[in-house]
């Protein structure tokens, strides 16, 4: 008797640290879902909110899609969302088979408060009685509630083969009534499956969308680049000059001092050009006129000998033209047109030479929509 009642304590102790165990651990146990919905697209449509729903299995019980457990589930989980939402709804993101924590302890706890309350409540049918050699011992003294009191204890430990399995769902809004039985539950691995493919087409129908988006800014940038062109060669034509003038500048100053330059121009003539002539003025860091240490000259005449049609444009550079270092930028002050029939037109108007370049506001507009084309079509 006394092995008995041992055992029948150690029972106990061990049933009181399970129960508060299971209360502290049972909602980080890590129990995979053994089916999951069918997940659905529903960006910018309204959710409404969750609904679980749970029922008693085994520890180790595994559902399958086709299980009667799991239809049960499933079923109750359609009822409480349509009684809680109505039916214009959606149900998604369905997982079952997961632990449910709530239930799962309450379940475990009332098996240990059961196998604790009825070890102690067996000692009420024993006392301990001295034999004739003066051991001590239990001895029973009512066998049919000790009997009552161990069975119970030893019933209160079925409770530890359960837990809670439980099933939970999204549901959104839809503007079609929920059709019962419409679900379709799938395993963990076809759900993989579906999501990776899933995804992958995401990333196609992403990679599309910004395909499109790139395209329709494209179009939007060479329209308003298109039209900054054009107004310029509206105000070269005003004042009859064979050219528009779209970007000029230094380009290096080299080792030797030497001054590199460029103009990039279109011709708005409606002649064949055969040679070009460009008088420019170099200025320093401070925008005084700049000279050539080479031969102290500053205006210096560059020269484009190239067929060059009507509307085309013609970009130009030429080394070594001054000899400075100190020299920082250039101004156009003439420029001469000889075209193919050996006519010739001349814009040499100071303020008619500012017409025909983009003023500040429009060469920095210029600059960044050129940017903005060529990043777009690599």
């Amino acid at each position: 008797m006394k092995i008995f009642m041992k055992i029948l304590i150690f029972f106990s102790l061990f049933s009181v640290l399970l129960f508060f165990s299971s209360c502290a651990s049972v909602k980080s146990l890590n129990d995979y879902d053994s089916v999951s919905y069918e997940k659905k697209e529903h960006t910018d449509q309204e959710i409404l909110g969750t609904v679980e729903v749970s029922t008693l299995g085994f520890i180790w019980t595994s559902l399958s899609p086709n299980d009667r457990k799991t239809i049960k589930l499933m079923t109750s989980l359609e009822e409480k969302a349509l009684r809680e939402y109505g039916h214009n709804i959606e149900i998604i993101d369905v997982s079952i088979g997961g632990m449910n924590a709530l239930t799962t302890t309450f379940l475990w706890g009332l098996g240990g408060a059961a196998f604790t309350g009825a070890a102690v409540a067996s000692s009420r049918y024993t006392e301990e009685v001295t034999d004739e050699y003066g051991n001590k011992e239990n001895k029973v003294t009512d066998q049919t509630g000790y009997g009552a009191t161990i069975g119970i204890a030893m019933g209160s430990l079925v409770t530890f083969l359960f837990k809670g399995i439980e099933a939970k769902a999204v549901v959104i809004k839809s503007e079609i009534p929920y059709k019962k039985g419409s679900y379709r539950l799938i395993t963990e691995e076809e759900l993989k499956t579906k999501q990776n493919s899933y995804y992958s087409n995401k990333k196609d129908i992403d990679s599309k969308r910004l395909s499109d988006e790139k395209k329709s800014k494209l179009k939007a940038d060479q329209e308003l680049y298109n039209n900054l062109k054009n107004q310029l060669i509206i105000r070269g034509k005003d004042v009859n000059s064979p050219v528009v003038v779209l970007d000029y500048g230094i380009s290096k100053i080299n080792s030797a001092d030497g001054v590199s330059c460029y103009v990039n121009f279109i011709n708005i003539s409606d002649k064949l050009a055969k040679y070009v002539n460009i008088d420019l003025v170099p200025y320093n860091r401070v925008f005084d006129k700049a000279y050539s240490h080479l031969d102290g000259s500053s205006e210096k005449t560059v020269n484009v000998t190239n067929f060059i049609g009507p509307n085309e444009s013609y970009s130009a550079a030429w080394e070594n033209v001054w000899y400075n270092s100190t020299i920082l930028t250039m101004k156009i002050s003439k420029i001469e047109m000889i075209f193919a029939d050996n006519t010739s037109l001349v814009i040499d108007n100071p303020e008619d030479l500012k017409k025909i370049e983009f003023s500040p506001e429009e060469y920095t507009q210029y600059v960044d929509l050129k940017s903005s084309i060529n990043n777009s079509m690599r």
